[in-house]
């Protein structure tokens, strides 16, 4: 991608585990993740009377919950739980 084009925007996306969240108080929960984009596609409402683009951003922009995931550390931990386990009681 060319960087020098003002059409395209440099996107980060910052994924927080919620297990990590809770026993850890620095900030290698976190994964950042960066790509260039060209576009967005922002959902406008069937009826557009008086939508403000900010508001539509904003929406964009929000966090979002996704359950069920667990970052690496997480879910190494969890398997070597399940893994000793298993080793103690074959």
């Amino acid at each position: 991608m060319n960087a020098r084009n003002p059409l395209v925007a440099m996107y980060e996306t910052t994924i927080e585990c919620q297990v990590c969240k809770q026993e850890n108080n620095g900030t290698d929960h976190l994964i950042h993740r960066h790509e260039f984009q060209l576009d967005i596609n922002l959902d406008i409402p069937a009826t557009p009377d008086k939508v403000k683009l900010s508001n539509l951003l904003l929406q964009y922009f929000n966090a979002e919950k996704v359950d069920g995931y667990n970052c690496i550390k997480c879910s190494l931990r969890k398997y070597l739980m399940r893994f000793t386990d298993d080793l103690k009681n074959p």
